[in-house]
């Protein structure tokens, strides 16, 4: 009897094992809160067709068949697109609880693995002493409500409460620290925060503590209601320069480009100053002096630019970098099951001199090119101060894979990413077996040394 060889062996297994299963993809989605959401999906399915969330086991969310689809209430699929080929499932009005890792399943077999993300809320306020802060929480969650000060120096900010909400609200909670006892408060799914004062501008993030997900970064800036009769020299300086940026008297108003106060004004004894275009050189904080006395100081903070960009693999991403002072790029994945899912530092930039790890080019003076991303590179790029931690701009990046052709197979690669150690076990039993067989073929030689050197030569042969 005629055995095959060994590397014939070795390659049929191969064939056999490596060529039944599709490649299955991963992709990254992130919405604004309440608006549809696109879960993409895309191969002939010959027959049963399930959307299943991974953290919830025994939950379909959605499946088709050749004849029908159905859906859970807020979820949707195409019968018609089914047929085509595009297993897409669409969420109407994505909210929180919609979040999570979703599976695209054909015939019991994983074809794509979704991750539904919420986009951060930005927030920008500006509110009058003793009118109260409403911050909406939208989840049923444990969340922390840290706050910045407009000095603060701590990246961070401080954890001023801890909330929990419920669904059916039986057992929501709220604990903040003495400061703010009196003053906080739960209506609902909003949180308050009576009698604001000047000294409560800052920075307010909510965190969610289930997910690791910042839901919203509230930014308040808090007007004093004093009006000043004076009637000698009035100047507004930015402190941290310690130069002046306006002045006004009893003649005369002066101020620099992109700055503005009214004589007019200053006579009835309003000594506002506006800022007519805001850039990121002007943020700092401010004071009116009078009689070199600081009678009265705000904070200017530039609103947070929150982008969301989808890319295909292989496209550059593309992060425009404020020169005004030294940044950072803060980079936190997406993926919840990744090395790289805490926040970490992947490029800075000092006077005009970029200098980042590896992965990252710098394209020009001003702009940070990743190059040629990946599924790898989904998630949260955040543009902040190397000084003080602020916050520019925010990049939340999410790469989506085109589906290969329904023919198209994976072969080695399924190995590490799929199958792991037992397929590397099944396929050194198979040498064995091979290299047994062939060597009782051969068994008038005395060592296996011979025995190989018969392959040789038998391989040779053939």
């Amino acid at each position: 009897m005629q055995f095959c060889s060994l590397h014939h062996c070795v390659l049929v297994f191969l064939i056999l094992t490596f060529t039944t299963a599709p490649t299955q993809a991963y992709t990254s989605v992130m919405v604004k809160l309440n608006q549809s959401a696109v879960l993409p999906c895309e191969q002939n399915c010959s027959d049963s067709l399930r959307w299943t969330v991974i953290d919830k086991p025994g939950l379909i969310m959605a499946q088709c068949n050749r004849t029908s689809c159905w859906s859970e209430k807020g979820f949707n699929i195409s019968h018609d697109q089914y047929l085509k080929g595009d297993l897409s499932l669409t969420i109407t009005a994505a909210d929180y609880s919609n979040r999570g890792l979703y599976t695209c399943q054909c015939d019991g077999e994983d074809i794509n693995t979704v991750q539904l993300s919420i986009e951060t809320l930005m927030i920008l306020s500006k509110l009058n002493s003793g009118e109260d802060l409403i911050l909406h929480l939208h989840i049923s969650h444990h969340m922390e409500l840290t706050y910045k000060s407009k000095n603060s120096t701590d990246p961070y900010g401080e954890l001023i409460c801890n909330v929990t909400l419920t669904k059916n609200k039986t057992k929501d909670s709220l604990q903040c620290k003495d400061e703010y006892k009196q003053r906080a408060s739960l209506r609902g799914s909003d949180l308050l925060l009576k009698n604001i004062k000047p000294s409560d501008s800052g920075v307010y993030t909510v965190r969610d503590e289930v997910y690791k997900d910042i839901i919203l970064i509230y930014t308040l800036s808090v007007k004093g209601t004093t009006q000043w009769n004076y009637t000698g020299l009035v100047e507004w300086i930015i402190n941290h320069e310690k130069h002046v940026v306006a002045w006004c008297n009893q003649t005369s108003c002066w101020s620099k480009k992109g700055y503005n106060i009214s004589l007019d004004q200053y006579l009835k004894g309003d000594l506002s100053l506006t800022i007519t275009e805001a850039y990121y050189s002007m943020r700092g904080s401010y004071c009116c002096m009078c009689k070199d006395k600081c009678i009265s100081e705000f904070h200017v903070s530039v609103e947070i630019e929150n982008s969301s960009v989808q890319l295909k693999p292989g496209e550059d991403l593309l992060m425009d970098l404020p020169r005004t002072e030294p940044v950072e790029v803060i980079y936190e994945s997406s993926r919840s099951f990744a090395d790289d899912a805490v926040s970490k530092n992947i490029c800075t930039l000092v006077d005009s001199s970029l200098e980042c790890v590896d992965v990252y080019t710098h394209r020009m003076s001003s702009v940070l090119k990743l190059e040629h991303v990946d599924l790898t590179h989904c998630g949260v790029y955040t543009i902040q101060s190397k000084t003080n931690h602020e916050v520019f701009l925010i990049y939340n990046v999410s790469v989506k894979e085109d589906r290969p052709r329904p023919d198209e197979k994976i072969c080695i690669s399924y190995l590490t990413l799929g199958l792991g150690l037992p397929a590397v076990i099944v396929i050194v039993a198979a040498v064995a077996v091979c290299t047994y067989l062939k060597c009782r073929r051969n068994e008038n030689m005395q060592s296996s040394l011979c025995c190989s050197g018969r392959f040789s030569r038998n391989d040779s042969d053939s």
